[in-house]
């Protein structure tokens, strides 16, 4: 667990270890609407909307979305804000050092940035950077709760 809503009762989880190896985010040269938000709470929509304006397979979005993992098979690909809280909270840039395995590995996030570019989360120095969608990062999933 690295994020709990101000309620208290509602937040993410992020899975152990990495899907994988690398994936491209897909759909390069298509702007899919609707997966451009970027904020704590919008990774599984801007998820979905990827499914259903990409018909790529094998890209950060599908296979974030077809993973099951303890039992679990609600996984989706993060919002950058929402890498970026876990960078923050159980990655590198966290006081309990890097407690999710996250090292100084990029990932993708779900926020996409026009027709040829996503965000990409980059550990080594806990920023987030605009990169080609044919580019391949590696992907991280998280679940809400």
């Amino acid at each position: 667990m690295f994020y709990i809503d101000e309620t208290g009762e509602h937040g993410l989880v992020a899975a152990l270890g990495d899907i994988g190896a690398a994936f491209p985010w897909g759909c390069q040269w298509t702007e899919i609407s609707g997966a451009d938000a970027q904020f704590v709470g919008s990774g599984l929509q801007n998820s979905l909307d990827i499914i259903a304006g990409c018909t790529e397979v094998s890209i950060a979005g599908s296979v974030a979305l077809n993973t099951s993992i303890d039992g679990y098979s609600d996984w989706y690909l993060p919002s950058i804000l929402e890498l970026k809280e876990m960078h923050n909270s159980i990655g590198p840039g966290s006081s309990d050092a890097d407690i999710a395995g996250l090292g100084n590995d990029s990932y993708w996030s779900s926020s996409e940035s026009g027709d040829q570019f996503a965000l990409c989360f980059y550990c080594n120095h806990g920023g987030y950077l605009s990169k080609y969608k044919s580019s391949m990062h590696l992907v991280r999933t998280v679940r809400a709760f």
